[in-house]
């Protein structure tokens, strides 16, 4: 059985080095290269392994020997990296939050175009899909919400794509109030 050959855009960043060692610890998938917006060096050293890959700030060079893109980018790199992916019929699966209606509709119309499968998971944790799920439940019985969060001090973005899709999730049955403010 040969492996599922897998392509990190973001490969430097927290996520993207956390991937790379869940990817490389499964016997059924391999890590063969990486993209990053700066890389340090052309070649990167899986962490606890002698095996090396590319690492490159152009997706297009690695991606066509690919059969998933796993990306923990922001919108902006993510959206060029589903194009590019999708040129090359490799399903993508991005955890980047950011993304706005007109990007998504974007995603929509690239997967279906290309009939190709693209995953876009604001936060992969149970926990976190799980309070997805009940805000868009809960939100029925509330005029009102206050939403807080906390982070690690090197999280990126704030608020955070998980919390405004939390947010989003109780707007969509929350009574009386229907902004976001953030």
């Amino acid at each position: 059985m040969s492996k599922i050959k897998v392509v990190i855009s973001g490969i430097s960043g927290k996520m993207g080095q956390e991937s790379l060692k869940a990817v490389h610890a499964q016997s059924d998938m391999e890590v063969i290269g990486g993209t990053c917006k700066s890389p340090q060096n052309p070649i990167l050293t899986i962490p606890g392994s002698s095996i090396k890959i590319p690492a490159t700030a152009d997706l297009e060079p690695i991606i066509s020997e690919a059969d998933v893109l796993l990306d923990f980018t922001n919108s902006e790199v993510a959206i060029q990296a589903i194009r590019i992916a999708a040129n090359h019929k490799v399903p993508i699966v991005t955890g980047s939050t950011g993304f706005n209606a007109e990007m998504i509709k974007e995603i929509e119309t690239i997967s279906e175009k290309n009939k190709l499968g693209i995953i876009v998971a604001p936060n992969f944790a149970i926990g976190a899909v799980l309070m997805m799920h009940l805000a868009k439940t809960a939100g029925q019985f509330f005029e009102f919400a206050d939403l807080i969060e906390s982070h690690h001090e090197q999280k990126l973005d704030s608020p955070s794509g998980t919390a405004i899709s939390i947010a989003k999730a109780a707007l969509k049955k929350l009574i009386g109030k229907t902004k976001l403010i953030l």
